[in-house]
């Protein structure tokens, strides 16, 4: 496998980790949350800590120059593929803030992945982790920010030139096809 940047986008709560982690055991590649990556970064170039409340209410761009900051500082370029955890959209307290598809050229993207999830599920799970404090949605908001989300994506990778690959939790036997692939 040669070594390339993947995004693995998705709402917050469709569970990009719980599915990342079922491959884990079977390919090599590293698993970068964009959260910890901004998280760390921030620490690094000030030794000031960020909560995950702190992040969610930090200046969007400031945040994504972290991330780009943060992923070439922690994760050079070598022999193993980096997938990136993250999103397409930020749901803020102000409303809801695309990712600049610079943020993904920056970190220099092959492909992209949106992992797409039941937006009653989606709910469920948001309101079942207590470990985050993410706003309350139905599921019928989350539907739209969902669907804003993959627009989204497909602005981004159409403007950088990246193929765009939307799956379900369903389909991890194909998303390890795309880990393969050169």
């Amino acid at each position: 496998m040669n070594s390339k940047s993947i995004a693995l986008v998705g709402l917050s709560g469709v569970g990009k980790t719980t599915f990342l982690s079922s491959l884990v055991s079977d390919f090599s590649f590293r698993h970068a949350e964009a959260s910890q990556i901004i998280k760390a970064q921030k620490e690094y170039i000030s030794n000031e800590a960020l909560s995950s409340e702190g992040l969610r209410n930090r200046d969007i761009h400031d945040n994504q120059s972290l991330l780009v900051d943060g992923f070439h500082r922690l994760f050079p370029s070598e022999e193993i593929t980096t997938v990136l955890d993250g999103h397409t959209i930020i749901d803020t307290p102000t409303g809801v803030i695309p990712i600049p598809a610079s943020v993904f050229a920056d970190i220099g993207l092959h492909f992209m992945v949106y992992l797409r999830g039941d937006p009653r599920v989606i709910a469920s799970q948001r309101q079942l982790d207590k470990s985050r404090n993410r706003p309350e949605r139905s599921p019928n908001e989350i539907a739209v920010q969902q669907r804003q989300a993959i627009e989204t994506a497909v602005s981004i990778t159409d403007e950088i030139g990246c193929p765009l690959f939307v799956l379900t939790h369903s389909q991890g036997e194909y998303f390890e096809r795309l880990l393969l692939r050169d």
